[in-house]
């Protein structure tokens, strides 16, 4: 389980995206002109696998 939770960044959802409201953000050209949509896609969130837990665990598979 606790692989699953690593593997889906649970951790990083915590963090503030825009600690400062949107000024960074929009300060930061590569945050949206140059972001890769492709490597954020590859990098995934796993959260497949930690919903597969969680549903075996409530039905007593596991």
């Amino acid at each position: 389980m606790q692989e699953a939770l690593a593997a889906a960044r649970l951790d990083e959802l915590a963090l503030p995206t825009a600690e400062d409201g949107l000024a960074a953000l929009l300060a930061d050209p590569t945050a949206y002109d140059t972001f890769d949509v492709d490597a954020a896609a590859a990098r995934g969130m796993a959260f497949e696998h930690l919903d597969q837990l969680a549903m075996d665990h409530l039905l007593g598979a596991r």
